[in-house]
């Protein structure tokens, strides 16, 4: 027997092919159908229903996909309905799967929810929909616990978030033509305006440094007035989105990772997979992924100054630490690639559904 999905999410690209790729190499699914609002990558197995171009207003989407949501359902006659996001697309799962009868799953793609579940007003329904769910994925130990801590069954929470193909992000032997990276969102609570800075710090200890900023987001305006103040502009590279981003990674030493959230960053994964050195700040689920001095560096997400004197280190000394980069290749090797996560997916369908 295999089993058909419908997808409901909220995720960028690589994000996407992150999470459905291992999902599409299992050898129990067989057919995945994506509702979104645009057509996303062609992945096996995956089929997409455009959303009506109204649902692109919030108030409209709100009303209108958790009816589409259940028409394709039923019409389709799946066996799953997957959410990623839990608001809005864990709620549409909810309801879908109440006039269906179909079971749903849960998610977590960040950390916010677990924010919302510590709040009063919101924590009944947000237990309520993940107690009623047939499992739940979440991004790491750290979450799981979160999670049991607050009364949902252990048995029902699984380990996985996204996963990276490693023969796409693999070292490569290129000149590097950065020092540090930043790859991702630019967003206010990626606080890039913090490396920023931190590259600023160091031309002012006398160190010629050279950082790639890779990726769009809201912030960009600023971010550039900011290099632009802070006479960084020979110094700062925007690349605006790329397709590729394996190439920029293998141009660059050091990823810098400052978000005030995180989940577990796909970035951050691509990065060690490439044999970067990675910063990032101990938050989230990012401990379960990166051990201090071992395979990175983490740094209290409060303590920016420490930030800098790590950028500042690890600069100066590079060419000795390159175990550290060796170290973190072995660990996305072992637990953070697309057959990792096919496996799991393996072992959850077999477990939640009769399969001969």
């Amino acid at each position: 027997m295999e089993i058909s999905v419908i997808v409901t999410c909220l995720m960028g690209q690589g994000t996407f092919e992150a999470k459905l790729i291992p999902l599409a190499n299992s050898p129990l699914i067989n057919r995945i159908i994506v509702l979104r609002k645009i057509i996303g990558p062609p992945i096996n197995k995956v089929e997409y229903i455009k959303l009506p171009r109204i649902c692109r207003i919030n108030v409209f989407n709100l009303l209108i996909t958790p009816l589409l949501l259940i028409y394709h359902t039923k019409k389709n006659k799946v066996d799953l309905i997957l959410s990623y996001h839990f608001i809005p697309h864990a709620i549409f799962a909810f309801i879908a799967s109440f006039f269906t009868k179909v079971p749903y799953n849960v998610t977590q793609t960040g950390l916010y929810i677990e924010r919302y579940a510590r709040m009063k007003k919101h924590r009944s329904y947000i237990l309520g929909i993940l107690n009623r769910s047939l499992f739940i994925n979440v991004p790491g130990y750290n979450s799981k616990e979160f999670w049991v801590k607050n009364g949902i069954e252990e048995s029902k929470i699984y380990i996985l978030h996204s996963k990276i193909d490693t023969r796409v992000f693999k070292p490569g032997y290129s000149k590097k033509h950065f020092d540090f990276i930043y790859l991702g969102r630019l967003s206010k609570e990626k606080r890039v305006n913090l490396i920023v800075q931190g590259i600023y710090k160091l031309k002012n200890h006398g160190l010629n440094v050279k950082l790639a900023i890779v990726g769009d987001g809201p912030e960009m305006k600023e971010l550039k007035k900011l290099t632009h103040i802070l006479n960084l502009n020979e110094d700062v590279t925007f690349t605006g989105f790329v397709k590729d981003p394996a190439s920029w990674f293998n141009k660059a030493k050091i990823f810098l990772l400052c978000s005030e959230s995180e989940a577990l960053p796909t970035a951050l994964m691509q990065a060690m997979s490439c044999k970067l050195i990675v910063i990032a700040p101990n938050i989230g689920n990012i401990s379960c992924l990166v051990e201090n001095n071992h395979n990175g560096y983490l740094f209290d997400v409060d303590d920016i100054s420490s930030f800098y004197e790590l950028m500042k280190e690890v600069y100066i000394n590079y060419y000795s630490l390159i175990h550290i980069t060796e170290n973190a290749r072995k660990k996305i090797l072992l637990e953070y690639t697309h057959e990792n996560a096919t496996i799991i997916w393996n072992e959850i369908i077999k477990s939640k559904f009769i399969i001969t």
